[in-house]
């Protein structure tokens, strides 16, 4: 493994533990929390990293790079993205159900049903998972340009050492005849004649 390959490793481990720390160590306080509520917890980051790597690694390359099929990129996004929103809203759901059993009452709103909260959160989860499915295509097509980048800076190397090459080569008969046809030469040769 490179050293490029072994940094980029580390750092999108450091990322993902700076995504995934805040929703374990800003829970309530007055709560015990077992570890199925942590893990639940842990669900959304982990959402997050599986819609990330899904696009960096799987439709971004396949159907934007390769193929152009922008519309099944769409389709599948919005499909896992809404699938992973919903879960992850009863996921929080039985969390609440949970914490109020413990003694703690979440702010009541009186004007909002539990629908439209249930709705607005769905949202809220939804957007997330598309800035990190956003995230994950942009960081996949930066990487390609860079590869392409690089590819067409080595070609544009390799052309012009071509080139030298072909000069140098071209060159190097014409300085034997000149030197052969140089008038010391040619009075060297007729006096060693004589």
């Amino acid at each position: 493994m490179s050293k490029k390959n072994a940094f980029l490793i580390i750092f999108h481990l450091f990322c993902w533990i700076i995504v995934a720390l805040p929703s374990v160590i800003f829970v309530p306080q007055r709560i015990q929390y077992d570890a199925v509520m942590y893990l639940i917890r842990l669900c959304f980051p982990a959402f997050m990293c599986v819609i990330f790597y899904l696009n960096y690694f799987w439709l971004a390359p396949r159907c934007i790079i390769s193929s152009r099929r922008k519309n099944v990129y769409i389709v599948i996004n919005a499909f896992v993205i809404t699938i992973l929103a919903i879960c992850m809203q009863f996921m929080m759901d039985y969390i609440h159900i949970r914490e109020m059993e413990a003694g703690w009452t979440p702010p009541q709103h009186e004007r909002f049903t539990k629908m439209s909260v249930f709705l607005s959160l769905t949202i809220r989860n939804g957007c997330s998972f598309a800035f990190s499915a956003a995230v994950g295509t942009l960081l996949c097509l930066a990487m390609k340009w860079q590869k392409a980048e690089a590819a067409r800076r080595e070609m544009e190397i390799q052309k012009t050492e071509a080139e030298l090459k072909n000069l140098r080569n071209q060159i190097n008969p014409h300085f034997l005849l000149n030197t052969l046809n140089s008038r010391p030469l040619k009075r060297l040769l007729s006096t060693s004649i004589q």
